[in-house]
């Protein structure tokens, strides 16, 4: 006796559906400012802020645990070459009217469990941090008013995990204030400096070494008034020719993303309006990059900054640091203690099956015929 089977078809399809942010926050447990953030692998990394705080996480950022380190000045820069080395950068001012800033040098060997003051002193403004592939450590200095101890914009190098500085000052002119610095690998590295003078013109000055800091040549030095650089730029190349940093050609406009694509002697917008208001930016690669700033404004570029499109950060928060680790899992830290986290490179897209009804169905006639001892039926 031949079974009737009547089929219900339900298609399969998989569809790319968008949720509102492809970035989710994490409890940082404190609610002061911070000023930057840097993991070395998916599980470990460090935050650092206002009030001296330090806080480290060994689980993505799911728990996040203070360190001590017995100041109040406020920790704007953080590296590690593994995880126990590591340095943290701070500065604050001290009232006196010549002598603004005193830098504070921290260094651990612990992976942060003890951090200790390895130095301490008038030298200006530490306004960035970096290393080469040896893991040497770089800092840049704005510099202080002629009048104190120490006045020179420069550029520092440590091998030692920060408790010995070798200091160069890539411009005869000792004057320049050194805002960014970044190498590419132990050799090859730039510095960005600005530098006014007696009739207040306006100087930018790139500077490149081939030598790990021993030596620089002038890559671009632009006397015009109206070309300025961010102070708190932070010049970053992902190749031996292109780098990004945030400057302006003319007073009437804000800050905005630069790119140079022959090793900093000339730079161009790459969008004057998404990148403009961004207070600082990583490249996970030469083409995927991302911007954070002021009320949790988050851009992201696949195309070597050619385009950039806007991401939801899920935060109102100005956000100072971001850090990627590869193109899919990174952070970004800001104001209130906020820290978000992205595991698809702050992409939106996500894979969910989705189950359609057919509108209609039709059942064939079975062949070869319902005595046989198999049979097929189309539908």
């Amino acid at each position: 006796m031949l079974k009737k089977v009547f089929c219900f078809l339900l298609l399969l399809i998989t569809l790319p559906l968008y949720s509102q942010s492809g970035w989710f926050q994490q409890e940082s447990g404190v609610n002061y400012s911070l000023r930057s953030i840097y993991f070395i692998n998916s599980n470990t990394g460090w935050a650092t802020g206002d009030e001296g705080i330090i806080l480290k996480t060994s689980n993505g950022g799911a728990n996040w645990i203070s360190q001590a380190t017995n100041t109040n000045t406020a920790i704007y820069g953080v590296l590690f070459s593994d995880a126990s080395n590591g340095v943290a950068t701070g500065y604050y001012y001290d009232g006196n009217p010549w002598c603004q800033e005193i830098e504070m040098i921290f260094s651990t060997t612990n992976g942060g469990t003890n951090w200790n003051l390895v130095r301490k002193g008038y030298a200006g403004r530490i306004s960035d941090i970096t290393s080469d592939e040896n893991n040497n450590i770089f800092i840049s200095y704005a510099g202080s008013d002629f009048q104190c101890i120490s006045s020179a914009g420069r550029i520092s190098k440590t091998t030692n995990n920060g408790l010995n500085w070798i200091s160069y000052i890539p411009s005869s002119n000792g004057s320049y204030a050194y805002y960014s610095v970044h190498f590419i690998n132990s050799f090859t590295g730039w510095a960005a400096g600005h530098f006014t003078d007696d009739c207040c013109n306006n100087v930018v000055q790139i500077m490149m070494t081939t030598s790990s800091g021993t030596d620089w040549t002038i890559q671009r030095r632009d006397t015009s008034s109206e070309f300025q650089i961010h102070p708190y730029t932070k010049i970053r190349f992902v190749n031996s020719t292109t780098g990004y940093m945030f400057a302006k050609y003319n007073y009437n406009e804000n800050f905005s993303l630069l790119r140079s694509t022959d090793a900093g002697v000339n730079w161009h917008l790459t969008d004057s309006i998404i990148t403009r208001g961004k207070n600082n930016l990583h490249f996970a690669n030469a083409q995927t990059g991302w911007c954070v700033g002021d009320y949790g404004s988050l851009i992201y570029t696949s195309n070597g900054g050619s385009n950039w499109q806007i991401q939801n950060s899920n935060t109102l928060a100005t956000l100072n640091g971001v850090h990627f680790i590869d193109r899919y899992t990174g952070w970004a830290a800001g104001s209130g203690g906020v820290i978000i986290k992205t595991i698809t490179g702050g992409l939106t897209t996500i894979n969910q099956t989705s189950v359609l009804n057919p509108d209609k169905y039709k059942l064939h006639q079975n062949f070869p015929n319902p005595f046989n001892p198999s049979t097929k039926i189309i539908f």
